[in-house]
């Protein structure tokens, strides 16, 4: 269902923008009602409540993250996987900080100190759920 409503979205912008419906001889009211559903479909979100989802949805997937060197068998297996995690753990650590930055750009300190310690305690919480 996603995907189908992304090729529609895909089908819409190139119509407006004049790559697939060229030539069809479409109306200026049905074009621009067209690019208003797309740009609000592409609008990024704003309220707090979306920036709380984005950081309990990342911290479920780094409590994951901890199971998975909980379960590495042997020491070295666990190192391996300790520092992949920590390389992806930077790159999440910035886009989520680059989507809060969006979401709502004049964010106090203490829920950005807030979300980065939830972000960054989670893969430990994880590690002894393993057992």
């Amino acid at each position: 269902m996603a995907v189908s409503c992304l090729i529609d979205n895909f089908i819409r912008f190139s119509f407006i923008s004049g790559g697939v419906g060229q030539g069809n001889g479409t109306k200026n009211g049905v074009a621009s009602q067209l690019q208003n559903q797309v740009h609000h479909f592409l609008a990024p979100p704003g309220s707090v409540g979306d920036s709380i989802l984005l950081i309990v949805a990342l911290c479920f997937h780094s409590v994951f993250e901890g199971i998975a060197i909980g379960v590495a068998e042997t020491k070295d297996d666990a190192w391996k996987a300790l520092w992949t995690i920590s390389l992806h753990k930077i790159f999440a650590a910035i886009a989520m900080g680059i989507a809060l930055l969006r979401m709502i750009p004049n964010r106090p300190f203490l829920s950005c100190a807030a979300y980065a310690f939830a972000f960054a305690i989670s893969s430990p919480i994880g590690w002894p759920l393993e057992s």
